[in-house]
């Protein structure tokens, strides 16, 4: 959502008054073998380092820090599939 225009929707939410330093999380291709996960900080979007192919699902905030978190548990994804 939004990938192609990643960069300047980046800009606009730091211009309004997001945290640059945010979590921010991209998932392309989801749920295939293909899957790709890109995790990054919103400044770093808005400065066009991050490097994504749409179609792919943005996140952003705090909720990124639970993906940081299952990342790390293999129990955590067990009960998150749950």
């Amino acid at each position: 959502m939004g990938v192609r225009r990643r960069a300047w929707i980046a800009q606009e939410l730091i211009r309004l008054g997001r945290n640059p330093k945010e979590p921010c999380l991209f998932v392309a291709r989801a749920t295939t073998p293909e899957e790709v996960r890109v995790l990054s900080r919103l400044e770093e979007v808005a400065e066009g380092k991050v490097e994504v192919a749409a179609p792919a699902v943005w996140v952003i905030g705090k909720v990124v820090e639970v993906f940081d978190v299952l990342q790390k548990t293999p129990r955590a994804w067990a009960v998150a599939e749950v």
